[in-house]
């Protein structure tokens, strides 16, 4: 797993408003040969930093490249054709959860681009519940080169029915895929998203 994460030298600092100042750093995510990712991902912070954001309920692993993202995109690249690609015209409406710094997301939307001329039906939407994973997410997307016509980062709470504001956005940002009155996916993506007991009852 070593091999496929490269770490960058420089350094990149940024700050939210609800935390102290944390670092970030670019690192370069290998998948294979054709699916070479570069992201934003936090530097692994002192024990005293973690033990503010629990004392106030926040978390950072939503910022940081995980292995459970890595080996789903490799599994999702070895079953293309049965799991991503459409088999049929119709639209292609994919939905992540805690897509994290963006890899499974990116992965996805790197294959249906090469693989479609025509992209007007995909839609794909990476979600976190962390803002700032959010933020990191959009810029990873911007440096990846992702289409934002088919691939777009919104905020997202799980534990709710239904969100309205969710679905305005998905049929905002693609009219053409999804109906005003129902916002559903054909595919729901999640790659080691349950790491505490505390989320499973959210889903």
């Amino acid at each position: 797993m070593k091999e496929m994460m490269e770490q960058f030298n420089s350094h990149i600092s940024t700050a939210s408003s609800s935390e102290e100042e944390a670092e970030y750093e670019k690192e370069i995510c290998r998948i294979n040969d054709a699916f070479v990712f570069e992201v934003l991902t936090v530097v692994p912070p002192p024990l005293e930093y973690l033990s503010k954001l629990h004392t106030k309920q926040q978390e950072i692993s939503g910022r940081m490249v995980w292995c459970g993202s890595l080996l789903l995109s490799t599994f999702l690249l070895t079953e293309t054709t049965s799991i991503i690609l459409p088999r049929t015209n119709s639209p292609r409406r994919i939905l992540e959860l805690g897509s994290g710094s963006g890899i499974v997301g990116m992965t996805v939307a790197q294959i249906l681009s090469s693989s479609s001329s025509n992209t007007t039906g995909i839609a794909i939407c990476l979600t976190d519940g962390d803002e700032m994973a959010i933020n990191l997410l959009e810029q990873n997307m911007v440096n990846n080169q992702i289409q934002s016509t088919i691939c777009n980062a919104k905020l997202l709470l799980w534990g709710e029915d239904k969100n309205q504001e969710f679905d305005n956005w998905c049929i905002q940002k693609w009219p053409n895929v999804f109906c005003k009155s129902d916002v559903t996916f054909d595919l729901i993506l999640a790659g080691d998203v349950l790491y505490k007991k505390s989320l499973i009852p959210l889903l």
